[in-house]
């Protein structure tokens, strides 16, 4: 089964927008709650490193 990342934003008027995002083959898609881009990334590096 096909996964699909669902982005959902509301924009300075009110209106809400959804947008669905089919990865591509050599793509993927990994949702880390962080405080910053690097905190984020520093948090999926560490995950990554100890699942290997």
């Amino acid at each position: 089964m096909t996964q699909y990342l669902i982005t959902t934003f509301t924009d300075s008027t009110g209106q809400t927008f959804k947008e669905v995002i089919k990865p591509q083959h050599n793509q993927t898609f990994t949702v880390i709650d962080a405080d910053s881009k690097e905190q984020a990334l520093k948090i999926y590096e560490e995950a990554k490193d100890e699942a290997n």
